[in-house]
């Protein structure tokens, strides 16, 4: 993710409430003014991606894919980001009826995301994907 002071303070305090660890994710986050709490991770692939956003407990994001991926997993997410990533996440809570604030940071609780709607709605983009990438 990109620094964000607001994220950071977040991930440091459920990390020191749920006794966890952080791992930061992003090619240039080393240049974060909290890296001494943050395992800060700068060359991680597609596969390790996937396999942190699976293993984690929260995520506290401000990515896109880190916040799409972890709904897919079911896992707690705190998102906070620009305004075009922000409509980007609300487009997709709007899809699949989730109920949120747009004030401040989104908290998302896995057991009120109506996962039928989310498959739904992943399977139809896949779908638009591949057509898109056979006709070109």
């Amino acid at each position: 993710m990109r620094s964000d002071k607001e994220l950071d303070e977040q991930a440091i305090k459920i990390a020191s409430e749920k006794n966890l660890r952080i791992i930061g994710i992003h090619p240039t986050c080393q240049n974060r003014s909290t890296s001494n709490l943050i395992d800060i991770r700068n060359d991680v692939g597609p596969s390790e991606f996937l396999s942190l956003i699976y293993e984690t407990k929260v995520i506290v994001t401000n990515s896109f894919h880190a916040f799409a991926f972890g709904l897919i997993y079911k896992k707690p997410v705190i998102f906070n980001g620009t305004n075009d990533l922000k409509d980007r996440i609300c487009d997709l809570l709007n899809e699949i009826n989730y109920n949120y604030s747009e004030n401040g940071m989104i908290y998302i609780d896995p057991n009120k995301v109506n996962y039928e709607r989310l498959i739904n709605y992943v399977e139809t983009s896949k779908e638009l994907l591949l057509q898109e990438l056979k006709s070109n």
